[in-house]
Formats: structure tokens, C-alpha cells, sequence
């Protein structure tokens, strides 16, 4: 795309305002191709099209799979997208191996008390009663031609990652069905803001190029009131830190992506350094189980990159070293909607 030819500062000298929203989500959605946490279940019909593909050249066997969503195909849920595409990869594969000649093998996706309802059915050769249980065992294997014996331990950890259920029932030579309960990824409609006073730095750690991009063109106006810091790498920022660390509490301002592609991640950073109340982790693992965890541990407010189109900045008169300052705290806690609450950080005369 354009966003990763030019500068930021030549596109805006090529583009008006009207189009900094489409920029942005431009460059939101190639960083979003990176990110593993991308996890839409719709991911799932690119799976049962390549697993179709598979079948389809199997000369000793006609296989059909058949893919129903549902028409909720954008739900999403919390974890590796991967992970999720390798059990269901695995799962299909197991009814390919079980059905001898001919056979249908029928994906489906259904939403039920905020759960993703994923089963796989097939009319193989089936798993005798007594095997059943045994399935998914570490280390049980019962041979690739009765099927859904390799696998199911490693599947049934990558759902328990998910916090998710697995079920299985089958009958001889009548064939099996896995059932898969997932919860779904709570997604919240909320107004996100950032607080920015004239003079503060900002300093703004991710290791995508198209993001310092995209911050650009968000701070256009206020660029000539702010001083912004570009880092790339956790290492860049620990350099910085080492000989900034001296500045005042209400001289700058972090903004952290959380998978820095090194060996620490932005969470990481703002505990060793004790950065809490001075930074945002905006990522495109807002909703990652794991993220939201340590997030909540830390008090570190997340926000989600793919809200950055809809951010709202309020620029604040300066606080000088002289000026006495407060510092607001308002504790965390659930919001009568199920929402977090986060404290907030303010400072005034």
C-alpha cells in the first residue's frame, strides 16, 4: 500500500483530512495481517477450503466437506488464531483418515450463551465403546485407520487454552462427532481518550513501521504541541530509558504495543520500569486472555489498534515544574455492565 512507500509526512502533504481515516485504517489493517491474536472464526472456512483442496486429491477416496457458519462467522475468540486452525486442521484431517472410500464430513459453527458451538461430524468407520474414553489421553494412539485416535490430546490442550470444552461420541461403522464449546471474545463498544499536555513527550514503542505511520497522521494537529519519540524494539526503548529515566512524572507519555517482536513485551517494560501511570498498551491483542490478565494486574489500560481509527486526543495547557500537581486514582473495578473500569491519571493545579 501506499502507507509503506511514503513517508507520513508526504502523505499528508498528499492527502486532505477528510482522508486521514481511511489512511489509518489502511495501515491498521496490513498491521493486523501480522498479528496472530487476528482471531475471527471466519478463519474456519479457510481451513475447511484447504482441507477440501486436500481431499479432493485423494484418487482412492471421494470425499465432500461441507462448511455451515451460520452467518456468524465474525465472532471472536480469545486466543491464538493458529492454535485454533491447527486443532480444527487436526480434527479434519482425523474424519479424512477415518472414512475408507467414500464419505461427507460436515463442519459446523452455531453461537449459543456466548459460546462458540464448533462441530465436526463424519460418516467414518467410527471408535469402538471401549477406545472412547481413552482418546484423548497423553500418548494414546489407536492407528490411523480407525481415526481420531493421533492429535486429540494436543486439540484438547489447545481448547483448554481456549477455556473451551471438547466432547466425543461415535458409533462403529456409523461414524463420529466432535463437539467444541469456546467462549467467545467480549468485544466493548467504549470511548477511548488520551489526555496529552502542551510540551509532553510522547513516546511511542511498536515495532511496525505502518503504526509510527498511522500515529503521524492522529497527532497532525497537535504535533507542533507535543514532542513525539519514535522506538522500534524493546532494546531501542531500554536505551532510551537509561539515560531519560531522569524525566518528571508529567513530562511524557508511553504508548506501548505489546508483542515488540523481542524478548520482552511491552507489559514487560512497564513493570520493570514501573511505567503504570504514565502509559497506555494499545494492541492488536486487546483481547488476548492473557494480555486482558496481566493488563488488570498491572492497572494498565489496553486499548485495541483496531480502535485507533475512532481515538479521541484532548490536548491540555502545559504543567510546568513549578505548577503543584495532584494525582487522581480511581481504583479499578467492574462497571454494572460487566466492564472495567480502569484508574485514571490526572494532573491539574
Amino acid at each position: 500500500s501506499i502507507a509503506n512507500h511514503l513517508s507520513a509526512c508526504c502523505l499528508l502533504q498528499l492527502y486532505n483530512a477528510d482522508d486521514h481515516q481511511k489512511l489509518i485504517h489502511a495501515c491498521i489493517s496490513q498491521s493486523r495481517k501480522s498479528d496472530e491474536n487476528s482471531r475471527s472464526i471466519r478463519s474456519s472456512k479457510r481451513v475447511v477450503d484447504q482441507k477440501n483442496q486436500e481431499a479432493q486429491k485423494l484418487t482412492a477416496k471421494k470425499i465432500t466437506i461441507a462448511f455451515d457458519d451460520d452467518g456468524i462467522s465474525c465472532l471472536t475468540l480469545s486466543g491464538s488464531k493458529a492454535k485454533f486452525e491447527l486443532a480444527l486442521m487436526n480434527l479434519i484431517t482425523n474424519s479424512i483418515e477415518a472414512i475408507s472410500a467414500h464419505g461427507i464430513i460436515n463442519v459446523s459453527i452455531a453461537h449459543r450463551d456466548n459460546k462458540a458451538i464448533i462441530k465436526i461430524r463424519d460418516n467414518g468407520c467410527g471408535v469402538p465403546k471401549e477406545i472412547l474414553p481413552l482418546l484423548m489421553k497423553e500418548g494414546a494412539t489407536f492407528g490411523k485407520d480407525q481415526g481420531h485416535g493421533d492429535g486429540l490430546f494436543h486439540v484438547k490442550s489447545i481448547i483448554e487454552e481456549f477455556r473451551g470444552s471438547i466432547a466425543i461420541s461415535s458409533e462403529e461403522c456409523v461414524g463420529t462427532e466432535i463437539k467444541l464449546e469456546i467462549p467467545i471474545a467480549e468485544v466493548k463498544v467504549q470511548k477511548n481518550e488520551i489526555v496529552l499536555f502542551q510540551d509532553q513527550q510522547l513516546i511511542i514503542i511498536d515495532d511496525e513501521e505502518c503504526i509510527h505511520q498511522t500515529w503521524n497522521l492522529i497527532l497532525n494537529k497537535v504535533s507542533d504541541k507535543i514532542r513525539v519519540i519514535h522506538l522500534r524494539s524493546d532494546s531501542e526503548f531500554e536505551k532510551w530509558i537509561a539515560k531519560n529515566n531522569g524525566d518528571s512524572f508529567a513530562s511524557r507519555l508511553f504508548i506501548f504495543d505489546y508483542n515488540l517482536n523481542g524478548t520482552m513485551t511491552g507489559l514487560n517494560l512497564i513493570e520493570k520500569y514501573q511505567l503504570m501511570f504514565e502509559s497506555y498498551l494499545i494492541t492488536g491483542m486487546a483481547s488476548d486472555t492473557r494480555v486482558i490478565e496481566e493488563s488488570k494486574r498491572l492497572k494498565v489500560k489496553t486499548i485495541s489498534k483496531d480502535e485507533l481509527p475512532k481515538l479521541h486526543l484532548r490536548l491540555e495547557k502545559s504543567v510546568s515544574s513549578q505548577e503543584p500537581r495532584f494525582l487522581e486514582v480511581t481504583e479499578e473495578k467492574e462497571g454494572p455492565d460487566g466492564s472495567r473500569i480502569y484508574r485514571s491519571v490526572s494532573f491539574g493545579s
